[in-house]
């Protein structure tokens, strides 16, 4: 992760020095939120598996009903968007059915979150840097 990190500062960094100026948008904070603390925690959660903390259980329930929330209401206005869609279908299902089974969570669960992970960074890693 920390690899990951400093190559994106260094390409930003770079950018910047290329007269590029990054406008600091709603995009662009979606994009770094996913790629920090998103991608971060489902890497986490796929690394550690059964090790992780209890409380870490509950959260990623109420993480998923937040998904489910956030992009159901963006579904209201754009029925039609892909992105809202693998949201609710895909990643809260999992996000939600892992903090359920607590422990006893399957290994192939935690595979899938952290393929989501990988995911989540390379995609909004990809768009943010497409965005400068």
């Amino acid at each position: 992760m920390i690899i990951f990190i400093t190559i994106l500062i260094l390409i930003l960094y770079n950018n910047f020095y290329n007269y590029y100026i990054m406008k600091i948008t709603k995009l662009v904070i979606v994009h770094l939120f996913h790629i920090l603390f998103v991608g971060g925690l489902f890497l986490y959660l796929g690394i550690t598996r059964n090790a992780c903390p209890t409380w870490l259980y509950t959260a990623l329930i109420f993480l998923g009903i937040g998904i489910i929330i956030a992009h159901g209401l963006k579904l209201l206005s754009n029925p039609r968007s892909v992105i809202s869609w693998f949201h609710v279908l895909l990643v809260a299902p999992l996000v939600i059915y892992i903090g359920y089974n607590n422990r006893q969570t399957d290994l192939l669960f935690y595979k899938l979150i952290f393929l989501e992970g990988i995911l989540a960074i390379g995609y909004h890693s990809y768009a943010l840097y497409n965005n400068m």
